[in-house]
């Protein structure tokens, strides 16, 4: 893979904190769990589980 410009490199990383905050903010709504101590494999699993079952989150809201 070729290296990015640093622009290139900074464009990118405010898009990913963007995409990153959406996240977190699904999460909290869906889940209504803060992720003040959340471990990042639980907030990784919990997305992987919204691309395969969106509804399932919803009704689980709390549990997870």
């Amino acid at each position: 893979m070729a290296r990015m410009n640093d622009k290139k490199h900074k464009e990118k990383h405010i898009l990913l904190h963007r995409y990153f905050d959406e996240l977190l903010a699904d999460f909290i709504m869906i889940t209504g769990k803060a992720p003040l101590k959340l471990p990042i494999k639980e907030l990784i699993d919990w997305s992987y589980r919204q691309t395969q079952d969106p509804e399932q989150g919803q009704s689980h809201k709390g549990e997870e």
